[in-house]
């Protein structure tokens, strides 16, 4: 829906917004209605005063909840976040790790979690099958060589 559509090009929005130009859910109601502010805020981190581990946790739990729209908006993010990653883990090797506030098992560790969180999720869901793509890539970068 052109719904999904706008949350998901919003997604980070709230999430990513600094202090003084703060966007709110209020901001996204205004502009884009009240569909839209819920499905961006249902897959916004809303606590950054947490530790990485908490949130990632909080985070996590949350996907067990998702609506199918959400499923597709968080499933589009972490398509584009890990192909991302993929593509500078290719050209930069394992350097890229370093531009993280995480070390390199828990940032791959917790990409396993969310895949597999979406995936159980919504299993038909239209991006699952990118998703499991995506997780064998990562797969790969985590045991080089273990992997077919």
């Amino acid at each position: 829906s052109e719904e999904v559509i706008i949350a998901g090009i919003l997604h980070d929005t709230v999430e990513d917004s600094t202090t003084e130009k703060k966007v709110t859910r209020e901001m996204i109601t205004e502009r884009f209605g009240d569909k839209v502010a819920e499905l961006v805020l249902s897959i916004t981190e809303t606590n950054k005063e947490l530790s990485w581990e908490e949130r990632k946790t909080e985070a996590l739990e949350h996907i067990k909840k998702f609506s199918q729209e959400s499923v597709l908006i968080k499933s589009a993010d972490v398509i584009s976040n890990m192909s991302e990653l993929l593509d500078d883990h290719e050209q930069e090797g394992e350097s890229v790790w370093e531009r993280f506030n995480a070390p390199k098992d828990k940032l791959l560790q917790n990409a396993h979690l969310v895949i597999s969180g979406l995936i159980n999720r919504w299993p038909e869901s239209l991006l699952a099958s990118d998703l499991q793509v995506i997780n064998d890539y990562l797969m790969e970068i985590e045991s080089p060589n273990q992997y077919p």
